[in-house]
């Protein structure tokens, strides 16, 4: 059977030695699915939604979304100990409201439901990318390898908004590609922003630096306006509102979201500064080496040009996901912020589906393998509980490297993504002119 074939038959061309391994890690994945993300967000009630619902709900009635008590109150004793405050800006409250009119309960079903549809949708915008069937064996491979990643089911676990802004910023670029509804790409990358500027605002960038300007810019503007609006709205209704806003982001950095010398081993995030931090036990150094390696990548990505014959779909495809993994590595992430780790992973099935594989998509195809689950909690629980007796959690092996790894598989994948993208292109200062 010719390669040709098989990239552009039906999944049952595949041959049953692959078809039954496809269908292997399906049900992995479906199992992983239910058990570790629908079940647990079921059960749980969804403590960030619960966050995100109650601050909604005070925004809407005139309260302080980031004072802690009023927010236990929103809820009453459904999940009165297990919420934190949510340290993002008012324009999510905002982009939020209709969840916020909607009773709890109801809400939360639907937020659940909006997490699953997203995943599959975003999947779908995936194949349209790369140009792969659903039904071909590529494309059940670039399916079965986005519902392996784990970040994916934090996300539905947690009530996390990651899921959906990925769907946003798949939605923006795809309608880029086709070049068509571009004020709805406008509208998608603006509200993605909105949510999660530090996951989607470099695909803003990115667009500016490959001839999009207006879409850009508008994409920025519509999401200054939707915060400002709402900025506006709560100093009305609350005048303090900031300073207690302030308050909680520097109590969150402190005991939760910043990896410093009183929280030296948080397990959940996933950015490079967490990484050196454990390595060179300064928080200043750690930042430094994390943009001194992601910066110059992200300036040498913007501004090239490429060599030779090149496939426009590929050359799109790599650069998008440069630009994911320099968002992910550079500032403050958690797990469920992975989700952008699709981007590379539609990249390398693509590579693979034209006859062009090699070792580089093949390992980046093994990255959903290796986020099945949160390896950083996996690895603090199996320490905790003395499972495995010679890892005690005290060596620099155990600190830096396993504690952490996650941080440094992303690392290889933008490395391995680099240097293809090296390879293809050349340093141009002209990019303004496409």
């Amino acid at each position: 059977m010719t390669s040709s074939v098989v990239r552009n038959g039906a999944l049952v061309h595949a041959g049953p030695f692959r078809i039954c391994i496809l269908l292997f890690l399906a049900v992995v994945a479906l199992l992983l699915t239910w058990f570790n993300g629908i079940s647990n967000a079921l059960h749980q009630s969804m403590m960030d939604f619960n966050t995100l619902y109650a601050g909604t709900r005070l925004f809407m009635e005139g309260g302080n979304p980031y004072f802690a008590a009023p927010l236990h109150d929103v809820l009453g004793p459904i999940v009165p100990n297990r919420m934190g405050v949510q340290i993002t800006l008012p324009g999510v409250f905002g982009v939020l409201t209709p969840i916020g009119l909607i009773e709890h309960h109801t809400a939360s079903m639907i937020w659940l439901a909006m997490n699953i549809v997203s995943i599959l949708l975003s999947i779908a915008v995936l194949l349209k990318l790369t140009k792969l069937r659903w039904d071909s064996y590529y494309g059940a491979m670039l399916i079965v390898a986005c519902l392996l990643l784990g970040p994916a089911r934090m996300g539905i676990r947690q009530g996390q908004l990651d899921n959906m802004v990925l769907l946003l910023v798949l939605l923006s670029v795809l309608w880029v590609w086709s070049v068509k509804r571009r004020v709805a790409s406008v509208v998608m990358l603006g509200l993605a922003m909105t949510l999660k500027p530090t996951s989607a605002g470099l695909f803003s960038i990115y667009l500016f630096c490959r001839g999009r300007k207006v879409l850009a810019i508008a994409s920025l503007v519509l999401s200054g306006l939707i915060i400002l609006v709402c900025v506006a709205l709560l100093t009305l209704r609350v005048p303090e509102w900031w300073v207690v806003w302030a308050e909680v982001v520097a109590s969150e950095e402190n005991n939760f979201n910043k990896i410093n010398a009183l929280n030296p081993s948080l397990k959940l995030l996933t950015h490079l500064e967490a990484g050196f931090f454990a390595a060179f036990k300064s928080t200043t150094w750690a930042s430094l080496a994390g943009y001194a390696i992601c910066l110059p990548i992200l300036a040498r990505t913007l501004f090239s040009k490429p060599v030779g014959q090149d496939d426009s779909r590929e050359t799109f495809l790599r650069e998008l996901s440069i630009i994911a993994m320099v968002g992910l590595l550079v500032v403050y992430h958690r797990f469920y912020s992975a989700v952008f780790l699709v981007f590379p992973v539609a990249w390398a099935v693509y590579v693979i589906s034209r006859d062009r594989a090699s070792l580089t998509s093949w390992l980046m195809l093994s990255v959903p393998l290796l986020t099945i689950v949160n390896g950083q909690a996996a690895f603090g629980a199996v320490v905790d509980r003395h499972l495995v007796p010679f890892l005690t959690g005290e060596t620099w092996f155990e600190q830096v490297l396993l504690q952490f790894h996650f941080v440094w598989l992303q690392l290889l994948v933008l490395l391995v993504l680099f240097a293809e993208h090296v390879r293809k292109t050349r340093f141009t200062l002209h990019v303004f002119d496409r």
